[in-house]
């Protein structure tokens, strides 16, 4: 199991996790990413990836109200174990974009939709306003978390639970308030108290995965309001998208000049600044749980190369193109034709240099720090052999970074201080044994 220790997660070896992936979501029927097959996950799984955001949608696992369809649950929990036997952990969440398809956009059963317009839909979830069978649609989706959590409990691969993706404000919060707009009160009251209703019934179901809350969702804009919560295994997730490239329908590779790259940069680094300013403010784990949805690969590799720096997990949007998604991008997908096998052409392989990355995935120790120079592809990390506050280091418990062929085609260097190498001349995973209380650096350069 993974688990959160303060700032950090850690696994039962008490090493720091850091994960790289892609969301794995469908937002209309069948909900669930059924295509998704072995193929896909060996795909990931030889790029270094070891994360995937999947979803559960309301509308799948409530038909009707206090009707919960069992089948479409284990459907979701099959991707989990299907992802789980190649090395890829899972995150959970209830997704959900504008509300349901009733208001233009997914999530929400048709009887939980109380109103044609998302954002007076919105305003009647916070106030737990009774839908047809006099029952509160917030009660209700509570009810529907405890119900899956239930399913879920047993299931270590899964990393933590995210109880709703990208809530609004909703009406009964006036400008400035709204979507895509910080809401400080409505953060600290109405969604807060939301949080601490369905952290209880998941809780009460014996779940003891980390809980990842988010924010409105505004993409950093202003530095989030929520509070830190008395449960101790919460952490924080965040969005951010640049509108110039997210909109983009540019293919540009690694490496090449890009204007909106450029202009998205100084955006970047202080939206997504906030954001982990923020978890660390809180002394919580931060997880980027959305970001990208386009080719242009020079911003999509600085945002990964930034978050790098933080050692933040992070899932991509998104896996697929989900060209009859609601809210779809013209050029989200890591795939070409969402028909065809992840191989040869339909991959883009383009894109994939901006996110396959070298990177720790755990750490047998406490981080210092990180980076990657794409243009001489240095990479380099340091960290302290001692664990971090809240966990302990099992003896024994190794370091092991992934270090991609497709950047060191012709192998590479690895010049490490303070531990040793237990892993083979130019093995696609880097691991790393070190005693106990040593600073360990590492550098990584290709082999000429």
């Amino acid at each position: 199991r993974v688990r959160r220790a303060g700032r950090w997660l850690v696994d039962e070896q008490g090493r720091v996790v850091v994960l790289h992936g892609f969301n794995v979501v469908r937002k209309n029927p069948p909900f669930v990413r059924a295509e998704f097959g072995d193929t896909d996950a060996q795909l990931l799984a030889d790029e270094g990836f070891t994360v995937a955001r999947i979803g559960f949608v309301w509308e799948g696992v409530e038909p009707e109200p206090g009707r919960y369809d069992d089948a479409y649950i284990a459907r979701v929990l099959e991707l989990d174990g299907l992802l789980r036997r190649h090395g890829i952990r899972t995150v959970v969440d209830f997704h959900q974009d504008l509300w349901s398809r009733s208001t233009l956009g997914d999530g929400a059963p048709a009887w939980a939709t109380l109103d044609t317009n998302f954002n007076a839909a919105f305003a009647a979830f916070w106030r737990d306003d009774p839908g047809p069978d006099g029952i509160g649609i917030q009660t209700r989706f509570v009810r529907a978390w405890a119900h899956v959590a239930r399913k879920l409990r047993q299931r270590a691969n899964i990393v933590g639970l995210d109880p709703l993706n990208e809530p609004y404000p909703g009406s009964d919060y006036p400008a400035p308030c709204g979507p895509f707009t910080r809401c400080p009160e409505f953060e600290r009251g109405a969604l807060a108290g939301f949080y601490r209703r369905v952290i209880r019934a998941i809780r009460s179901r014996g779940v003891r995965q980390p809980i990842f809350v988010e924010g409105v969702a505004d993409s950093g804009a202003q530095p989030p309001a929520l509070p830190k919560f008395r449960d101790t295994q919460t952490a924080f997730s965040f969005h951010f998208y640049c509108l110039l490239t997210q909109l983009s329908g540019a293919e540009v590779a690694v490496g090449t000049p890009s204007p909106e790259a450029e202009a998205c940069a100084p955006i970047e680094d202080h939206q997504i600044g906030n954001f982990t300013e923020y978890a660390d403010r809180l002394a919580v784990p931060a997880f980027f749980g959305e970001f990208s949805c386009n080719d242009v690969n020079p911003d999509n590799a600085q945002i990964v190369d930034l978050v790098g720096r933080s050692f933040t997990s992070w899932t991509a949007w998104a896996y697929y193109n989900g060209a009859d998604d609601p809210a779809d991008c013209p050029r989200q997908g890591l795939l070409r034709d969402d028909t065809q096998p992840a191989t040869g052409a339909n991959v883009k392989q383009e894109k994939l240099d901006a996110f396959a990355v070298p990177h720790a995935v755990t750490i047998a120790g406490t981080p210092g720090s990180t980076s990657l120079d794409r243009v001489s592809r240095t990479y380099t990390l340091s960290y302290r052999s001692k664990a971090v506050p809240g966990a302990r280091l099992r003896p024994g418990a190794r370091t092991a970074v992934f270090v991609p062929a497709r950047m060191y085609p012709t192998g590479y260097v690895a010049d490490v201080q303070g531990a040793r190498i237990v892993s083979a001349p130019d093995a696609r995973w880097l691991l790393l044994h070190a005693k106990p209380k040593r600073t360990v650096s590492v550098t990584v350069t290709p082999r000429e």
